[in-house]
């Protein structure tokens, strides 16, 4: 017969043993994004929160209620690698300065002629 102690102490230690196998989830970005020049806080706080649930949902980390879905498995530090990825993109589309890439300045395209010319028609098949 199993002593009560004996009982006590498995199912202390089984949930501990278990736990130690779960990758955690990363709880944010380990790189600072500043906002663009001129960019109002409240902006970019809001652009900040968009790429936070974009990076969750990058790495499976939310997952609709009831979808069935399966979860991709991630060491922690792959997981953390591609959430940081995710939200630097998010932000740099965002107009965000990230560090380590230069915004690049848009051009517009260079003004029409107006003579247009048309592409040349294609050449006939060949002829079994």
């Amino acid at each position: 017969m199993i002593s009560v102690a004996y009982r006590r102490v498995i199912y202390c230690l089984a949930p501990l043993v278990f736990a130690g196998c779960m990758t955690p989830t990363p709880i944010g970005p380990r790189i600072a994004v500043m906002p663009a020049p001129g960019k109002p806080f409240d902006l970019f706080a809001a652009d900040e929160h968009l790429c936070r649930q974009y990076a969750d949902w990058s790495i499976g980390a939310t997952n609709a209620a009831g979808s069935g879905a399966s979860q991709p498995i991630y060491d922690s530090r792959e997981a953390q690698w591609r959430y940081d990825n995710a939200y630097k993109q998010c932000m740099y589309a965002k107009g965000n300065q990230v560090p380590g890439y230069q915004p690049q300045p848009i051009t517009a395209p260079p003004p029409s002629s107006g003579n247009r010319q048309a592409a040349p028609f294609p050449p006939p098949p060949p002829q079994p």
